[in-house]
């Protein structure tokens, strides 16, 4: 899918001579049909072009916003995966810090031993391990002796030892309960991580929503080659019908024509007929009709007499 200043182009076609070429294939068969011809210049060109040009803007928005979409959606996982894995890289630094001042703890533990001059088959030592276990959530597998132990210990009060090692044991746990609970979320973190980046393969966003924007452009080519079809269509339908008009109009022509020639050959040939006829016969003829006038004539004036004559014998009767 590309778009140009001048020309767009939808998957491979070029609009400007694929419209040429539908014009020149849509006149072609009319040719054969009625021998009129279409030229893109027949067109509405100012209304088609605008047309053309509305559907290529509107395609091309709505495909940008389809590409859009999917890169701000992908952007958005992007930042996120992004996000988990500097939140990961963070819990991880942190591990580290807790790890270290967990070997800083056992160090101190290690100093105090040699300080106060316990060794690790000491009693004092041996009731340390059980104060520590008595102190751990593994407490509840002491055995009833064990337990008397602890609080016997516990009552008689413990020795200096024994209660700073105690509380390093209680730093140490809590460093040990943050590292416990960072690790949970890297590993949390990391399947996130790698679900995204699956699903992102099997769908694969971008990648449809170009496909998607081109199926869009060359829906709207596929759309303006109907224009281009239509509007060729409807000139040629325009020529035969004109062409239909001239055709009756040089028909009527035709018939007239024909008319006069019958008429012309009507006259041309009574007056052949005349001309056949001898000079004494028209003169024998016009003195017939001339007679003839005469007859009439008389006959024409007896009509009046004998009318004159009825009018007066009514007169005479009513007086």
């Amino acid at each position: 899918m590309k778009i140009t200043d001048n020309v767009t182009v939808y998957a491979g076609i070029n609009l400007q001579e694929e419209s040429s070429r539908i014009i020149s294939s849509k006149a072609e068969n009319s040719k054969q049909k009625n021998n009129s011809t279409v030229f893109a210049g027949d067109l509405n060109e100012d209304v088609l072009q605008n047309r053309m040009m509305q559907r290529r803007k509107d395609a091309k928005e709505q495909a940008m916003k389809v590409i859009s979409d999917a890169f701000t959606g992908d952007c958005t996982i992007d930042e996120d995966l992004e996000a988990r894995r500097l939140r990961v890289k963070e819990l991880e630094a942190e591990n580290k810090e807790l790890r270290d001042k967990i070997k800083d703890v056992d160090c101190q533990q290690e100093e105090l031993m040699k300080k106060y001059g316990v060794s690790e088959d000491s009693e004092e030592y041996q009731n340390l391990e059980l104060l520590r276990r008595g102190q751990s959530i593994t407490s509840g597998a002491l055995t009833p002796e064990e337990r008397a132990k602890v609080a016997e210990l516990r009552q008689n009060g413990l020795t200096e030892y024994q209660q700073r090692v105690l509380e390093l044991d209680e730093i140490k746990e809590a460093y040990q309960e943050t590292l416990n609970k960072n690790d949970r979320a890297i590993l949390q973190e990391n399947a996130i991580i790698r679900g995204t980046k699956l699903e992102r393969l099997k769908y694969a966003p971008m990648t449809k929503a170009k496909e998607q924007a081109e199926g869009i452009m060359e829906a709207a080519g596929e759309e303006i080659k109907g224009m281009i079809l239509e509007e060729a269509k409807d000139v040629l339908d325009e020529k035969e019908e004109e062409q239909e008009e001239q055709a009756e109009k040089i028909e009527e022509k035709r018939k007239e024509q024909e008319a006069f020639v019958e008429k012309q050959q009507e006259e041309r040939a009574q007056e052949e007929l005349w001309e056949e006829v001898p000079v004494e016969e028209m003169l024998d003829m016009e003195q017939m009709q001339t007679e003839v006038q005469k007859e009439i004539q008389g006959i024409v004036d007896k009509m009046k007499l004998v009318a004159e004559d009825i009018k007066g014998a009514a007169v005479d009767k009513s007086v």
